[in-house]
């Protein structure tokens, strides 16, 4: 991000799994202090923390809904999509977009699309994801790793992912120290 002076948003998904209809009859017994006649069960309409299928319903969820607004996911992995104006990563009911500035209307649109479908809190611009530190004090800003850590270089690998005009994430590298400074 840092390196192609691109922008981010990260947001975070409330209640995610109960946002999402179960796809099979699922039955359960009352929680603790619901009153219902003996020997009656509760059918379950929606996915609950702690059913064991409840983050493959999200996920299939959150991916078809992505797909319908346009994205595509990268085979490579399943919690990566792009279009030509934007890349998307989730993992689980967390959110990140990275995009240029050039393309704020289109990812405004998106924000307002998103938000129409499931309940979401925008949190802000990036700060740290997986214990990476995204530093924009101006320009030039800088991306700080801590160890033990990852990196996620850039590439324009245009081959590999054709619908995506910006910086694609294409390797994970296991480094030790290591600050970036773009000059």
């Amino acid at each position: 991000m840092a390196a192609f002076d691109l922008e981010s948003r990260q947001y975070d998904v409330i209640n995610a799994y109960p946002q999402v209809p179960i796809d099979e009859e699922t039955y359960c017994k009352p929680p603790p202090g619901m009153k219902i006649k003996d020997g009656l069960v509760l059918l379950l309409l929606r996915a609950l923390y702690g059913l064991k299928q409840s983050p493959a319903l999200w996920q299939k969820h959150l991916s078809t809904t992505l797909q319908n607004l346009g994205f595509t996911e990268v085979p490579e992995a399943p919690c990566l999509f792009t279009n030509e104006h934007m890349i998307l990563f989730f993992f689980v009911d967390n959110i990140v977009i990275i995009y240029h500035k050039d393309h704020t209307a289109y990812v405004n649109d998106f924000q307002r699309k998103l938000f129409e479908i499931y309940e979401i809190r925008y949190l802000s611009e990036i700060q740290c994801v997986n214990h990476h530190h995204h530093c924009r004090y101006g320009l030039p800003s800088f991306v700080s790793f801590q160890p033990p850590s990852f990196i996620l270089l850039a590439s324009h690998h245009q081959d590999t992912i054709t619908s995506c005009t910006l910086p694609t994430i294409m390797y994970i590298l296991p480094l030790q120290h290591y600050s970036m400074r773009q000059q």
